[in-house]
């Protein structure tokens, strides 16, 4: 099927579902939208979709919708579609509940056209205001299709987000949220962690300071929700920190130059190896 011949719908206008949006009208693909937010909606149209539509339903004759809100709404709203003829997929940032939901469902039919799946790429400023038809270049798509899924529902999904720019990888669902639990949720963490440090001090901080502290200006009840919903490997991945932050702090305590700089020579070691910045 050619890309003019495929339609895409997305439920949610905000800055992922936006960027879907703008994506896909630059790859050549008819897309509706839905939000439940009529200003939203207005703005939208003719910008980030062809047309929007008024009930969530009205999408099931696209080919692919994507369901991009918040990750506490993401099952209600995949809930919804549940009856839709369409491929699904979510754009959450925690896997397993997904996951798990599926697996749970009766109607074989929908744990079959249901392709979780996570973009790694945002912005700290959230809404439609800040979408961008580039945001998913180079970016890894992360997808964790069941045991149920079709495997040429997912490999829609991963042909559509391939023409957003994006580089689709696929791994299991548990395994996702130890991933993003160490790259995506400790940073946040970290950099919020920074700014309470620095206080009134942050006013002489420099580039180092201000890339370091970048995503704290992200939505609080957003990262509230994804921390709790991925707690276990959260709490992991910030005893994992504090451990590293321990031993640096001991290796500063004693004068150990020699420690300190195997300390950042094996950091920089590993950040040298790794294919992304």
């Amino acid at each position: 099927m050619s890309q003019s011949e495929t339609s895409i719908g997305i439920v949610g206008l905000g800055l992922i579902g936006g960027s879907v949006g703008l994506a896909a009208r630059a790859a050549g693909w008819h897309v509706l939208g839905y939000d439940p937010v009529r200003e939203t909606r207005f703005a939208a149209e003719g910008h980030a979709v062809d047309r929007t539509v008024l009930d969530p339903l009205d999408l099931c004759e696209c080919d692919v919708v994507f369901v991009a809100v918040p990750p506490p709404a993401t099952l209600e709203a995949l809930g919804v579609l549940r009856h839709a003829c369409s491929v699904l997929t979510d754009c959450a940032s925690v896997k397993g509940p997904i996951a798990e939901w599926a697996v749970r469902q009766d109607e074989d039919a929908l744990r079959r056209r249901l392709v979780p799946g996570h973009p790694m790429a945002g912005h700290e400023r959230g809404g439609l205001q800040h979408a961008r038809s580039d945001l998913f270049s180079g970016a890894p798509w992360l997808l964790t299709p069941t045991d149920h899924t079709d495997p040429r529902a997912t490999e829609l999904v991963e042909q559509t987000v391939r023409a957003f720019g994006a580089e689709p990888k696929r791994l299991d669902a548990r395994e996702h949220d130890r991933i993003v639990a160490r790259v995506s949720h400790l940073t946040h963490a970290v950099a919020s962690a920074l700014v309470l440090v620095a206080g009134d001090d942050a006013r002489f901080g420099g580039g180092s300071w201000r890339d370091g502290t970048r995503v704290a200006g992200a939505s609080p009840p957003m990262w509230r929700d994804i921390l709790l919903m991925n707690h276990a490997e959260a709490a992991d991945a910030l005893e994992a920190l504090i451990a590293q932050l321990e031993s640096v702090l001991s290796k500063v305590r004693s004068g150990d130059a020699e420690g300190l700089e195997s300390y950042w020579e094996e950091a920089r070691r590993i950040k040298h190896g790794m294919q992304t910045p």
